[in-house]
């Protein structure tokens, strides 16, 4: 498990497998979301994972701003992830370094195309 003073590199954590909270498979890490912080501190902060199917690709910005590129290529990305949804960090459970794995709280997660 991850203790708070533990560093790792995003590159670990990107497709490592994500379960829920009774140990069933939830997809793969395809993606993260950092924000600002509002902690009077410079830099950004890991807001969340985008859990997505395995081999999926990429997802170009287009989860995050409807006016991004062509419509036709904007429609088909967010088709190819139709399943994948956002977990906030506050919803993870624990990331077992060892093992290999995220384990996400049980909760409603928000699809993609549901959130801007």
């Amino acid at each position: 498990m991850t203790t708070q003073h533990e560093r790792h590199r995003l590159g670990d954590l990107l497709h490592m497998p994500v379960e829920d909270h009774t140990g069933q498979s939830a997809g793969y890490v395809g993606d993260v979301r950092f924000e600002r912080r509002e902690d009077n501190q410079h830099g950004y902060r890991l807001a969340g994972i985008i859990v997505a199917q395995r081999g999926t690709g990429s997802l170009l910005g287009y989860d995050r701003n409807r006016t991004h590129g062509p419509w036709v290529l904007r429609r088909f990305v967010r088709w190819l992830h139709r399943h994948a949804f956002y977990v906030e960090w506050d919803d993870i459970d624990a990331i077992d370094w060892n093992e290999g794995v995220v384990r996400v709280k049980p909760g409603d997660f928000e699809r993609l195309r549901d959130i801007r």
